[in-house]
């Protein structure tokens, strides 16, 4: 099952006009819901995005952020098709926001509550480690 569903894309486009965009063809939404999942997940390596993309019913209500910033960029995927309806302009704009927010998560600058955080190996600290070659001994 899709994280989120065509009837849930209708926030942001309404329904006549997703299915003028994509002749109603499911496929073509499908692919530009996935599409936002995917560029959403590139920023959220440091959160188990098996597990949130996994989440269904209302425990999605965590994360509601994320899935306002994935339908804006499924929506600037998605009316690439272009149709004279929609406000390119504005579009962009919230693709843009989106992307900079998930920018925000990536570098750790926000961290939304109750996001589970990706499983770190033992040996590893925080989202990288840093380590040194063992000490050589010169003789003279």
């Amino acid at each position: 099952m899709a994280f989120i569903s065509k009837e849930e894309f209708t926030s942001h486009i309404d329904e006549e006009i997703i299915n003028l965009i994509s002749r109603d063809d499911v496929n073509i939404v499908t692919e530009a819901l996935e599409a936002g999942v995917q560029v959403a997940s590139g920023y959220l390596s440091r959160f188990d995005v098996d597990a949130i993309f996994a989440t269904i019913g209302t425990d999605r209500l965590i994360y509601t952020a994320l899935m306002i910033y994935i339908k804006d960029i499924a929506k600037w995927l998605f009316i690439r098709k272009v149709n004279p309806n929609i406000d390119l302009s504005l579009a962009k704009t919230a693709y843009d926001e989106a992307i900079k927010e998930l920018g925000k998560m990536q570098a750790g600058k926000l961290t939304p509550n109750g996001w589970p955080l990706a499983i770190q190996p033992e040996n590893k600290v925080g989202q990288f480690s840093v380590t040194s070659r063992p000490k050589r001994g010169n003789y003279y």
